[in-house]
């Protein structure tokens, strides 16, 4: 009678339970490697949940957005973007237009476009002076129903009560700090003085805001009356629908309306060139985040796949007694993955719960420092689950990989504990080359898709779906470029063969040993990739910041105004410059050498016309023309600034040292002849047409306020090359000036200042200046931008750390997995030395090989994305690069060769294997 043979209905499931089992106890009983494991996949997915946390918390809710800017009010009515326009649903200061503009037309305000049907609450906003010591301080002051009962969710009273006093006023938590006034004390205005009754702290962005707030006929509302941001809130029960908004629109009223936050529009409703730009940041930071992310999954998993690998080479004999005695391949295989199952699942919770509670700490501690950053805490749980998946899917690659070459080894050589080198596949390099073609196509359609957009407009619109195209591109560029490094280790192995021993045994070693050498370089690979595309990236956008903002001086540089005019007949007059430099120096410490800075002054005389001078901008050379003739990058095109500077002379009329002074270096001998040969030296060459700039002549009139007759005035003039950017229009020098009749003064006193001052300390300062000056005279600083250098020396910091990391890392696997011929090595006589000298050229093997290819794997994708963006000018951060390229081989070798035992303990059993 014959016996059949096979599968019995659920042994597939007790074979899974078995394999969950096994690997259950071999993690417990290999402690160390399974908690690097589960820390290698717990890290990256913690860091990705908390700042898809942080990103999400950072965007508030239709509800959050209600009760922060409308409270329980129906809509706010405020002043429109113009004749012709229609809002964007949701962000009503924002707009499109639909029709020609109507010269004709004359916005109504918003109290007479009001509908009928509502309760009215009028706000009013205008600006205040007022008086911290003898220093002025300007600020806003708003007069609205602090204490309805509709803006509960809008202002929160933190300190004092709800005066009665029809004189009280309300401060803003920032103005009572800078002022230094709690309740009870009063706040002077002029000569009037106010009882403050309390600290308002206001919802949103406005939280941050130096105000005075105020109720309804108050004595200083008259500064607020008919001030051109004035609000009216609806209140009632009847909501304020999209097509009435539109009607609003039509008038010059525009309105955010708590019905079209709840339910918006539909886009047929909406102009086809409205933008949801708000919905389009959110989204492609999503998917930045998501790149970024895989990448680094792609990195730890691949060091997890090593260690896997050193696991499964440690169970070869017992899996092959398992296969000798009638296991089937796929069970061999799941046994080995069962602990990337097992391993990955740990991981990932472990990485949820601990990048759930990063983002929970960082928003609360946010919230209570009345941050504006953050609305509130919103745990969105599909980010989690993508990453956790995407966690969890790279462990059990991880394991599935040694787990597949130890289900295909040869059974009789295993049981023997003996070694076989395995043939490497020939798909994995084809695998590689198709998916370096894939990021071709699909990069390549994304790059084409932006630099098709006709202008910045339409780029915005096509962001949804050339950025996930070049993202795609960028994960199968770099995952081609690890599918064939295998094949590149192979190529570095057989160049090697008269290298020194060391470098050329290390090289042998990561040829035959695939499973732990390709891991080792690809880690490293992934960090360095992730490394190029974020600095990369932050070099971009950091210049395209500072390129596009007009400063008033340099960094860490301050000035004071030294033009006194004299009331009583319109003349002026300039001060001694040294009281002004002690009164900064009394508060700042040691300052730099004070230059005395002269300029062309406006002049207004009591008994004449008021002088006014402006360069005039060429219409051929604004950016809008050059763009659309396509004579300019938009990127790089800037219109000059033109209208004065809060910290320099609009006009320099002085010599090189205050030139100096005010670039931060010598300026160039182009300059220095230009001034001398009379002619006028702009900052920016769009001034310069046909080799001349137009000076403008104004006359007003002060008492009608009407412009009188403008000349012209054409003067030789060359644009300076490596000045900063700055806001003064031009420079020449006293002699040309005089010559063209213009009144010079010794405008301002600049100086290096030794730290960066805030606005308290320039209250200081202020307060000094009038002490020693007996009037005020204004001191001036600018606000420097983020430390860019710092920034990408950081980043190259930390990727440099990672991936010396994941060097060392895979250094010490290999180190352990290869302990038998380190032992053989010594039984045979080689030098002690032998052993640090191969770890170091392991460790430089894989970091020179790792860091190499990653840096092309960043730099391609980045720099293809970049350029595509028209409005960005590609920044290469080549310092920061090239000291990652050289720093990490060479540090991660040196640490190896330091670090490493040169002689291993001798046990019987080591040698008799």
């Amino acid at each position: 009678m014959g016996v059949e043979v096979g599968a019995y209905k659920g042994a597939r499931k007790q074979a899974f339970l078995m394999a969950l089992r096994l690997a259950w106890r071999d993690a417990r009983k290999h402690k160390g490697r399974s908690a690097l494991i589960v820390a290698l996949i717990a890290l990256p997915v913690a860091g990705m949940t908390m700042v898809a946390l942080l990103i999400t918390s950072s965007q508030m809710t239709a509800q959050e957005r209600i009760d922060t800017e409308l409270g329980t009010a129906q809509a706010v009515l405020m002043p429109g973007v113009g004749g012709g326009f229609v809002q964007m649903p949701t962000e009503p200061h924002s707009g499109v237009q639909v029709s020609a503009p109507d010269s004709n037309f004359v916005a109504r305000t918003p109290l007479e476009a009001a509908p009928s049907g509502y309760k009215k609450i009028v706000e009013q906003t205008g600006q205040l002076e007022l008086a911290k010591g003898k220093v002025p301080v300007f600020t806003q002051i708003r007069t609205t129903e602090l204490f309805e009962p509709a803006f509960s969710s809008r202002f929160d009273l933190v300190e004092g009560s709800q005066e009665e006093k029809s004189d009280a006023v309300y401060l803003s938590t920032a103005l009572s700090l800078r002022m230094d006034l709690s309740v009870g004390d009063e706040l002077k205005v002029g000569s009037d003085s106010y009882p403050i009754a309390g600290i308002i702290r206001e919802k949103g962005w406005a939280a941050i805001g130096e105000i005075v707030y105020a109720l309804p006929g108050h004595p200083l509302s008259e500064a607020s009356q008919g001030a051109p941001a004035a609000h009216v809130y609806l209140l009632g029960d009847n909501p304020l629908t999209w097509p009435e908004i539109k009607e609003l629109n039509a008038v010059g009223v525009s309105a955010l309306s708590r019905a079209v936050l709840l339910d918006p529009p539909d886009a047929s409703e909406v102009p086809n060139s409205a933008i949801d730009y708000q919905t389009q940041s959110f989204l492609t930071g999503m998917v930045a985040i998501s790149v970024i992310g895989s990448l680094v999954l792609a990195e730890v998993g691949l060091l997890a796949g090593a260690a896997f690998a050193v696991g499964a080479k440690g169970q070869r004999r017992m899996l092959a007694l398992l296969a000798a005695a009638g296991g089937e391949k796929s069970t061999i295989r799941f046994i080995v993955t069962a602990s990337g199952v097992v391993l990955g699942a740990i991981g990932v919770v472990v990485g949820a719960i601990l990048g759930i509670a990063a983002a929970a700490a960082w928003v609360v501690w946010h919230l209570s420092n009345y941050s504006p950053a953050f609305p509130g805490f919103h745990l969105t749980w599909w980010p989690i689950g993508i990453f956790a998946c995407l966690g969890f899917l790279a462990s059990v690659i991880a394991a599935l990989v040694p787990g597949s070459a130890i289900a295909r080894q040869n059974v009789f050589t295993a049981v023997k504990s003996a070694h076989s080198a395995s043939r490497p596949a020939r798909r994995i390099p084809r695998a590689g080359l198709a998916c370096l073609g894939a990021a071709i196509v699909f990069g390549g359609t994304g790059v084409w898709l932006a630099f098709a957009a006709a202008d910045g407009e339409e780029a915005a619109s096509r962001a949804l779906f050339f950025v996930p195209l070049m993202a795609l591109g960028t994960l199968f560029f770099i995952s081609g470029l690890l599918a064939c490094t295998g094949r590149i280790v192979d190529l570095i192995a057989r160049a090697a063969s008269r290298a020194p021993t060391s470098v050329r045994m290390a090289a042998r070693d990561a040829s035959r040993n695939r499973s732990r050498a390709v891991p080792a370089v690809a880690a490293v690979l992934a960090a360095t990739s992730v490394a190029a595309i974020v600095m990369v990236g932050s070099a971009t956008a950091a210049y395209q910041a500072q390129f596009g903002q007009s400063n008033n001086i340099r960094d860490l540089q301050g000035s004071v105004r030294l033009v006194h005019y004299n009331e009583e007949d319109g003349s002026l007059s300039s001060i001694d410059p040294t009281p002004a430099a002690v009164a900064v120096e009394k508060v700042m410490g040691s300052v730099g050498e004070a230059t005395v800075v002269s300029g062309v002054e406006h002049s207004c005389p009591l008994d004449g016309e008021c002088t006014y001078r402006r360069l005039e901008l060429p219409a051929a050379n604004t950016c809008a023309v050059r763009i659309a003739e396509e004579t300019a990058d938009p990127a790089t095109c800037r219109d000059p600034f033109n209208g004065g500077n809060a910290g320099l002379p609009q006009f320099v009329a002085d010599d090189v040292e205050a030139v100096t002074a005010i670039f931060g270096h010598a300026p160039s001998q182009e300059v220095v002849t230009a001034l001398k040969s009379g002619k006028m030296v702009v900052l920016n060459p769009a001034w310069i047409e046909g080799g001349h700039v137009t000076i403008l002549e104004e006359w007003w009139d002060p008492e009608t306020g009407k412009p009188g007759e403008t000349e012209r005035i054409r003067v030789e003039a060359v644009a300076a090359t490596g000045a900063p950017n700055l806001g003064l229009e031009g420079i020449i020098s006293p002699s040309t000036a005089e010559g063209l009749g213009f009144e010079i003064q010794e405008s301002f006193v600049v100086m290096d200042l030794p730290r960066q001052p805030t606005n308290a300390i320039a209250d200081e300062i202020n307060a000094e200046l009038i002490e020693t000056m007996g009037y005020q005279s204004t001191f001036m600083f600018q606000f420097p931008g983020p430390p860019v250098e710092e920034i990408l020396w950081a980043i190259c910091g930390i990727a440099a750390l990672v991936a010396l990391t994941s060097a060392a890392i895979t250094a010490g696997l290999a180190l352990a997995d290869g302990r038998s011929d380190h032992v053989t090595l010594a039984g045979i006589g080689a030098a002690p030395a032998l052993r640090k000298r191969l770890a170091a050229a392991q460790t430089a093997l894989g970091a020179s090989l790792g860091v190499v290819l990653g840096m092309v794997g960043g730099l391609v994708p980045a720099a293809a994305v970049l350029a595509a963006v028209p409005q960005y000018q590609l920044i290469i951060p080549w310092p920061q690069l090239l000291a990652l390229v050289v720093l990490v081989p060479l540090i991660g070798a040196g640490s190896a060769w330091l670090f490493t035992r040169a002689r291993l303990p001798m046990t019987r059993r080591a040698l008799l294997e």
